[in-house]
This record gives C-alpha cells, structure tokens and sequence, in this order.
C-alpha cells in the first residue's frame, strides 16, 4: 500500500502538502482506531468514485483500485 501512496497521493497527502488537511503518510492502518478507519474508508470511497486521484493527474490501474477496495 505505502508504494502506491507514494506514487499517487503523497504530492497532494504527504509531508510537504496536506490538501484538505489529508496526510496519508502518517496515517496507520491501525483499525481499531475509529478515526483511522474512517479516514482510510473516505480515502477508498473517494478512489471509487472516481474523485481520486483528480482530474489531470493518471488514473490508479484497476488492480490497484481492486485492492484497496478490498
């Protein structure tokens, strides 16, 4: 998963920019936190909705997209 962040979304959610306030590289994968889980479920509705990654930046490939969605 960490790649993957790399590569598409810590440009925007990463350690030089926090667009809305969004940084994925310090967010865990620890579940059992609800606030965890609640942000990683938003990031991954978001990514099937087709609202991220956004316009003029490359799509995640379907594989990816299917993993996350798991």
């Amino acid at each position: 998963m960490v790649p993957l962040l790399q590569q598409h979304c810590y440009a925007c959610h990463g350690p030089d920019e926090q667009s809305d306030e969004l940084r994925l590289d310090r967010l865990t994968a620890d579940f059992a936190l609800r606030e965890n889980a609640a942000t990683w479920v938003e990031v991954r509705d978001k990514i099937n909705r087709g609202e991220m990654p956004p316009a003029g930046e490359p799509p995640l490939p379907s594989e990816q997209i299917q993993s996350i969605s798991r």
